[in-house]
């Protein structure tokens, strides 16, 4: 069988192979082909974007390219799944934000939760599409008009300082942008992105501009700029007749999937925002309007040089290295390491040069894979506390017939090198135990750009190193060198815990550390709406067995707090022990809100320490993710006259009204299609659905009949907003009378209020609605508004953006029988837990409409 067939298949040129196939008898043709079944068995199980051939391919290639957009999911994966595996470019994608700001499908996380969700989202799209992954420090603030009030909270010299960071660091050729300057993209992230890409562009290569970057990168000149353009049929035949096109939906047989099919699986990470979508398959064509650079005519990457010769003086190495693909045999994998050694050399002899260090980083990471090298670093516990003593081991299995050997062992937090030089026998488990003490002072696992306060719309991230990062450094990590046939390379993992969980098999969650004592259970917010006293009980456990503290509040002007003090003894390790303070507006606090902050000191020991929560984020798709915050109570004191009862709830895309309602003295029951069609609803106060329940329960159809006949008898319905647009049809009309869900909102938190119908109930019983009930709300004032409604509605305010007319649909209500319909875009989804005192006057007074 003559090699070369199968060498013309692996470079899928199959022109070339059809034409040397013509020359064979069919019997050759038949054992040909029988291999190639074979082989391609042998791809498909290579089936993701870090296979052997596709790694081959990447080390021979010399290009970078960056996308820009403003939130995570507004990237293009068709895209960034064709750059990187068919272009073979080291392709990354800059979120500017962490998408903190949207809402949540998949359960009750909002704000900095949310971030951390969808930032881990990002990672589980770029694992699978193969791009890489940045973000700026800018908070995400929910929905913005304009460029120009986005910039504003932001600050756009702190954020355009991020993006030239990104630049100069990435290097790419080519920048390409996901949305127009024009506002075009509908949302004024969209345009800020947009025109932060194009400033940064110059400003990158500008040595007089953030200057306080070049003690760590060099400036960086991008070759060109080009908008990735989408809705054409909005473009005029001028704007259009110069765009140049890609058609990226091409079919990798090396991943055995189409790009398209990549990309749907890399979008469908997103599931917090509900992007799951089929996969795409045939041609699939992009456009592109050039903005910045020497002019292209063909295609966005004719100006770039890609080959070896970008890296001066490689030309044994990239001898070597273009060899690779024709050498490699998949039986076989590791006759290549060799070769992989021969390159590595050549380019340590190299002066530093950015695509030096890239190079050796790929051919890193081929070693292991040839090799079948397997390098874990494992912890016994999944945590410990600052001081501990903490049993980790070394597992290293070699795979192959390479002489590889174990040269020497590096703990970040050990000062010593430990010494091993010993062989790795072929598919001998080894384990190489290790002793580590936490220093007394160690940081607690955390996500970094939550640390500190943020500073107006951005976080604050005082390491300059940290700030494009997508994830926290691991406090505990190794680095491990190995010699592969004398030639020693150096490998870092992160410390990890492993778990077999019955059902799902063998898991992995990062090592942590974490406070000796975690409160739990803390509420968020304690609210009074008189001077009565409330109690708050939370537990404490301790980590560790015979541990004493003594447990202190805080001091807060207007407020009693009793004890001030009390003692907390913990005989078992993980005890759990309750702690109760009795807390109580004094006669001088009028409506005030303050935080009631908690520390604790050790038995035998003076030093205060800080009390601290954990919390755990915990889905499927994404690894288990870990907060340690610090356990804080939000007091607030406003004027209420809740009266409770029952309240029904029917869920939607998840959000923390029950609890709200929880702490007005509310009981909350949480319905469904049975209890709807078995109980007696009128033994609820209120009904009312969680925010795009009508776009997500598919059982409200059946439910709605009695929910309409529940009103008709005395009750009261609260629908929250709900969505109706191309991804989001309404399972059922939420209304009798006729409304029709419009975009409209108002995002400026602060807009003007005016109240249209002073006299209506709603607005008077049991609370008095004025417009002060407004102020200090946050992030918004609300969402997806109706554009027409029905006349049997009494529209109760107006208002409206700056610049724009106001709208009045923010709060319907309507008679129906002897109950009301109540139809709201007010964002109490984000008021309420926020603990905003005009917010939940207003709740009570809908829950008590009569």
């Amino acid at each position: 069988m003559d090699i070369s067939l199968i060498n013309l298949f692996f470079a899928n040129d199959m022109s070339k192979l059809f034409v040397k196939l013509m020359k064979y008898d069919l019997s050759s043709c038949r054992c040909f082909f029988l291999l190639l079944i074979l082989f391609q068995s042998f791809i498909v199980k290579a089936n993701d974007p870090g296979s052997i051939l596709s790694d081959i391919k990447k080390l021979n290639t010399f290009a970078n390219v960056l996308y820009i957009a403003a939130h995570p999911d507004d990237e293009n994966t068709r895209l960034l799944s064709y750059l990187a595996n068919e272009k073979c470019f080291r392709t990354a994608y800059l979120s500017i934000t962490r998408g903190d700001g949207g809402q949540n499908l998949i359960g009750i996380e909002q704000g900095d939760d949310l971030g951390i969700i969808r930032t881990q989202e990002l990672l589980a799209a770029r694992r699978t599409d193969g791009a890489e992954q940045f973000f700026t420090r800018a908070v995400d603030f929910g929905f913005s008009k304009n460029p120009e009030e986005t910039f504003k909270i932001w600050g756009k010299d702190a954020v355009l300082a991020d993006v030239v960071w990104v630049i100069r660091n990435f290097k790419p050729d080519v920048i390409i942008t996901r949305f127009p300057e024009n506002g075009g993209g509908g949302h004024g992230h969209h345009t800020a992105s947009a025109i932060l890409a194009r400033e940064a562009f110059k400003a990158a290569a500008d040595k007089n501009r953030f200057k306080d970057q070049l003690q760590y990168v060099d400036v960086w000149q991008t070759k060109s700029l080009f908008w990735n353009t989408f809705s054409l049929n909005r473009m005029t035949e001028e704007e259009t007749k110069d765009l140049l096109t890609m058609d990226i939906g091409a079919y990798n047989p090396l991943l055995g999937k189409s790009y398209g099919e990549i990309a749907s699986l890399s979008r469908s990470q997103h599931k917090s925002q509900g992007f799951g979508v089929a996969n795409g398959r045939g041609e699939i064509m992009e456009y592109f309007m050039q903005w910045e650079g020497e002019p292209v005519k063909k295609h966005i990457f004719e100006n770039i040089n890609s080959d070896w010769s970008r890296l001066a003086g490689s030309e044994k190495a990239a001898s070597l290295a273009q060899k690779l693909q024709s050498k490699f045999n998949p039986e076989k994998p590791a006759a290549i390491s060799k070769d992989l050694i021969l390159i590595y050399a050549a380019l340590s002899q190299l002066p530093d040069h950015y695509f030096k260090t890239q190079k050796i980083d790929q051919i890193k990471k081929l070693l292991l894979k040839v090799n079948g090298l397997h390098l874990e670093f494992l912890a016994k516990n999944p945590s410990a506390n600052p001081g501990d003593t903490v049993e980790t081991s070394i597992y290293l299995i070699n795979r192959s017939n390479t002489n590889i050997q174990l040269n020497w062992l590096k703990v970040n937090l050990l000062k010593d090198t430990l010494s091993y030089h010993s062989s790795l026998t072929e598919n001998n488990l080894n384990e190489e135990k290790i002793e580590i003490v936490l220093p007394e002072k160690n940081a607690y696992s955390n996500h970094f750009w939550l640390a500190k306060p943020k500073k107006s719309g951005l976080y604050d991230v005082p390491d300059q190193m940290m700030v494009a990062e997508p994830e926290s450094k691991a406090l505990v990590s190794a680095e491990i060198s190995i010699n592969f046939d004398g030639m020693p390379v150096n490998f870092q993992r992160n410390a990890m815990f492993k778990w077999v969980d019955p059902v799902k098999g063998e898991l992995k969650r990062n090592f942590e550390i974490l406070p000796l004592i975690e409160a739990k259970d803390m509420s968020e917010l304690l609210l009074f709406g008189n001077q009565e006293a409330k109690k708050v009980r939370f537990r404490l456990t301790a980590s560790k067995a015979n541990t004493n503290i003594v447990l202190n509040a805080a001091k807060l002007a207007g407020w009693s707090i009793e004890p001030q003090v009390q003692k907390v003894s913990f005989l078992h390790p993980n005890q759990v022990k309750e702690a109760e303070f009795t807390i109580k507006p004094k006669a001088d606090n009028v409506n005030a809100s303050n935080l009631l902050s908690f520390t604790y000191t050790i038995e035998g020991s003076s030093e205060e320490h800080r009390l601290y929560g954990v919390s755990r984020i915990v889905y499927d798709h994404i690894p288990i993710q870990t907060r340690v915050i610090s356990s804080e109570l939000k007091l607030v004191k406003t004027d209420m006259n809740a009266s409770g009862g029952l309240i029904g709830y029917i869920e939607g895309a998840g959000d923390k009204i029950p609890q709200a309602l929880e702490r007005l003295g509310y009981t909350v029951e949480k319905l469904d299609l049975i209890k709807v069609l078995n109980n007696n609803l009128s033994a609820y106060k209120a009904i009312i659905t969680g925010i795009r329940a009508y776009n997500m329960n598919d059982d409200l159809g059946l439910m709605q009949p009695f929910l309409i006949d529940y009103v008709d008898k005395g009750g009261n319905l609260i629908v929250q907003y709900n969505t109706k647009n191309w991804i989001s049809d309404l399972k059922a009309d939420p209304m009798p009378y006729e409304i029709e869900i419009s975009r409209d909102r108002v995002t400026d938190e602060d807009a003007p209020i005016k109240i249209l119908k002073p006299d209506h109930p709603v607005l008077n019983s049991p609370n008095k609605i004025t417009s002060k009930d407004f102020d200090n709300w946050v992030q918004e004032r609300g969402l997806y508004f109706p554009s027409k409604w029905d006349q049997q509605f009494d529209a109760i305010f107006s208002m409206g953006d700056p610049g724009e007319a106001a709208k009045e649909s923010a709060l319907l209500v309507a008679k129906y029988g002897k109950g009301y319909l109540l139809y709201t875009g007010i964002s109490f989804f984000r008021q309420l837990p926020a603990g905003v005192p005009g917010a939940y006057r207003l709740f009570e007074n809908m829950v008590e409409l009569k």
